[in-house]
């Protein structure tokens, strides 16, 4: 999910039909022998990159940390090669242009770290296409204005959620991801990882400045956002890692060492409203279970 500082819309990509795609996957070393891989690429948002989680790169222009998933992924499977892209405020165009950081930097395309030697594909997008943060933002409280808790769903009868027709549209976006990266690496095994619980039904208005119906509306649209994720992950041939369900109950509301994704004041360091290091452990536990490996 996009950082504070940036987040922009998605640009629309080539349809693939799923059912041809998936006919022509190549099974992997992976699925094949279960074996770990030895070079593996990560690629995403801030929500893989771990802003503020230390050590950070020497350079923060994304944001990336030592300690996020993908770190994680690496040394307890003792890859011998790995390469983290991921970056603070990256969206699907990030994959395949260079991306504008926040300080005013640029960064390869993501996908130019891919080869015919890339064994395993982690990747988490698409919060900042369809503006999941702004969403988060609208919803808060707003202690000094005339209605502090204003609704950030649309009224009824007010016509389409262009936030539903957003997510929908990245059907398409999500499938075109996972053709893309086949192209560059033939020989990956591709999860998609999805996004973790940040808020359950209701909320917890005594804890996190956010009304009960903006709660539960907020969390639908991230469940909408995984759902469509799972769907084009599967229907290519890739794996989908849910970081949903294993993350109930270690939302922002959670207390103390419960907590795997921060509050809008973070406890622990981690950017706002994006997991801690406890959550990007528990990430990168359920990334190694969807790939049926195990630390050796």
């Amino acid at each position: 999910m996009i950082s504070p500082c940036r987040y922009g819309s998605g640009r629309l990509a080539i349809v693939l039909t799923a059912a041809a795609f998936a006919a022509a996957t190549p099974p992997t070393a992976i699925a094949q022998g279960n074996e770990a891989p030895t070079s593996y690429v990560a690629l995403g948002d801030s929500y893989a990159s771990g802003p503020l989680i230390a050590p950070q790169e020497a350079v923060p222009s994304c944001f990336r940390s030592g300690n996020n998933y993908p770190h994680i992924v690496a040394r307890k499977l003792e890859i011998p090669e790995f390469d983290d892209v991921t970056c603070n405020g990256a969206s699907s165009p990030d994959l395949t242009a260079p991306q504008r950081t926040t300080f005013g930097g640029t960064v390869p395309a993501q996908y130019d770290a891919l080869d015919e030697n890339t064994e395993l594909v982690t990747v988490t997008i698409g919060g900042n296409d369809v503006g999941l943060f702004a969403l988060a933002l609208s919803c808060l409280d707003r202690p000094l204005a005339s209605d502090p808790e204003p609704p950030c769903f649309p009224a009824p009868g007010a016509g389409p959620d262009r936030l539903d027709q957003a997510i929908d549209g990245m059907a398409p976006i999500y499938h075109q991801i996972a053709h893309d990266i086949r192209v560059h690496a033939p020989n990956a095994h591709v999860a998609f990882v999805g996004y973790p619980t940040a808020i359950r039904n209701g909320g917890c208005p005594t804890i996190q400045p956010i009304a009960a119906s903006n709660a539960t509306y907020l969390q639908s649209q991230i469940d909408h956002l995984n759902t469509v994720m799972q769907e084009q992950a599967l229907a290519s041939g890739a794996t989908y890692v849910d970081a949903r369900t294993p993350s109930v109950g270690h939302d922002v509301c959670a207390l103390g060492p419960t907590r795997w994704l921060e509050g809008v004041v973070p406890e622990t360091d981690s950017e706002p409203l994006h997991p801690n290091l406890r959550g990007h452990q528990n990430l990168a536990d359920q990334v190694i279970a969807a790939l049926d490996l195990s630390s050796r």
